[in-house]
């Protein structure tokens, strides 16, 4: 076995700036689709806002405090401050609120949502209230482009689960198919959020009363950094992009979710989950199948019609959105072992592509490594088999750009196997490394999971509920942040 360390990419921002932190680049070149910063050109993020009287006006102090920029403490991470928004920031955005964009949870509705003995009639009541809201703002002309959306501590409180204290709104137990029942196929308040988004054409985002507070696990200045790079995707924009991926491959997690719009629990859906060398993604909902786990193992795996009929979705998609133009190069990643069936399917497709790197990518390798220096391992340390199909790859540790670990707990790398394909193993790592940076929702340097694994598993989440069985789903995947 060789262990070897892939060195760092630096990413693309706006201005022509390259950097390796986010935060460095956006302070000085802007989000990667602004020209320059002597240029006229300026986003503004037009939100709507949904919540009561109180929340409502908790979300405006909330903007206008991270409008006009946060120092760094002692509990930042990477010890940069959040520089404002205007056109005087770097990030060169703001964001644009109107009294007729607000739409209000009014003290009656709250007070019946008070009364409602039945759970499940006052989770019904509950997202009816949301419902009719969002569609609410989305028939205004003109509309918002995003809607925020801030829940009443009173609501928070009349959904709380025994013995556990938070914000999260749960209505069942996704691994308690009997609580999904009883609950009519409504699981998670987030998730159906997303869904009222989707059916009414319109990015959302749900803001806890936590982060109003700047209560949250992380500190203000990282919380604004979060939100609005965030908020920035949503609004079609482009924060940051990688220099060195090649723009004619295309990037795919396969993953599968529990149907639970039926009752049969053996019923499982398969999804694929497309990444761009833009930065861009997209959801493709594949086909429902048997997996019975007590005759089969417990991971889903795909006959080969439904592995053809998948990828052959994927490959049409990106036809469409690249020209007439089918990808040069195909890489699959899945959390369990490819099978024979999975495997031929994925190369009978209908663009006759045969450069396909089928990747299995797993979160507990029984090997270690360990570091005689005051730091743990660095990140991008790897260990390679002589036969390069099988590598131990760490994506968090210690990050030689700031001197540190930013990390609570011992690194855990992650098992990488290749079980088919001709692209080298040093270059499957490097953009497994790549695609850890690639997370929306944070402002962090890496996160441990490519997003290539972790995105779907999100996304299916949102695809398991009820709902989303009832609606056409939206590709882009700022409908599901």
């Amino acid at each position: 076995m060789i262990i070897d360390y892939l060195c760092e990419q630096k990413l693309k921002f706006g201005n022509n700036i390259d950097a390796f932190d986010p935060r460095i680049g956006l302070l000085k070149g802007g989000p990667y689709n602004l020209p320059d910063h002597n240029s006229d050109d300026f986003r503004i993020i037009n939100c709507g806002l949904i919540g009561s009287s109180l929340s409502i006006a908790k979300i405006k102090i909330f903007l206008e405090k991270i409008s006009l920029g946060l120092k760094a403490n002692e509990k930042t991470y990477g010890n940069y401050g959040f520089p404002g928004l205007g056109k005087s920031s770097p990030l060169r955005c703001s964001i644009k609120l109107l009294k007729e964009w607000e739409a209000k949870i009014w003290d009656d509705e709250l007070a019946k949502l008070v009364k409602i003995i039945d759970k499940n009639d006052c989770k019904d009541y509950l997202i009816e209230i949301i419902g009719s809201n969002i569609k609410k703002l989305k028939n205004i002309d003109p509309p918002p482009e995003i809607i925020l959306i801030s829940i009443p501590h009173e609501i928070i409180d009349l959904f709380q689960r025994e013995d556990v204290i938070s914000d999260d709104i749960k209505f069942a137990n996704r691994t308690k198919p009997s609580t999904v029942y009883e609950s009519e196929g409504d699981i998670d308040f987030h998730s159906i959020v997303k869904i009222l988004g989707m059916e009414n054409d319109i990015t959302t985002q749900l803001i806890k009363p936590k982060t109003l507070d700047f209560q949250a696990d992380e500190d203000e200045v990282s919380i604004a950094w979060n939100f609005i790079v965030s908020l920035y995707y949503k609004d079609k924009g482009i924060p940051w992009k990688f220099s060195e991926f090649d723009s004619n491959v295309c990037y795919v997690g396969i993953s599968f979710y529990r149907d639970f719009s039926k009752l049969d629990v053996s019923l499982n859906t398969s999804m694929a989950q497309v990444f761009l060398s833009t930065g861009d993604s997209y959801i493709l909902r594949g086909d429902s199948f048997k997996w019975d786990p007590l005759k089969n193992d417990m991971a889903p795996r795909l006959e080969k019609a439904h592995a053809t009929s998948i990828i052959n979705k994927v490959l049409e998609f990106y036809y469409n959105l690249k020209d007439n133009q089918y990808p040069t190069r195909l890489v699959i990643y899945k959390t369990s072992n490819f099978i024979d069936e999975e495997i031929n399917g994925f190369y009978d497709n209908c663009a006759n592509l045969k450069n396909i790197d089928l990747i299995t990518i797993q979160r507990d390798p029984k090997i270690r490594l360990y570091r005689q220096k005051k730091y743990p391992i660095m990140r991008g340390t790897v260990l390679f088999s002589d036969d390069r199909r099988y590598a131990i790859l760490y994506t968090t540790g210690h990050i030689p750009f700031f001197k540190t670990y930013p990390g609570m707990r011992v690194p855990k790398p992650l098992e990488v196997r290749k079980f088919l394909g001709n692209s080298d193993m040093k270059v499957i790592c490097e953009e497994i490394l790549t695609l850890s940076r690639l997370d929306w929702n944070s402002i962090k340097f890496c996160q441990r999971l490519p997003v290539t694994i972790s995105f779907p598993q999100k996304v299916g989440d949102i695809l398991a509920e009820r709902r989303a069985s009832l609606i056409q789903i939206k590709a882009h995947y700022r409908y599901y942040m």
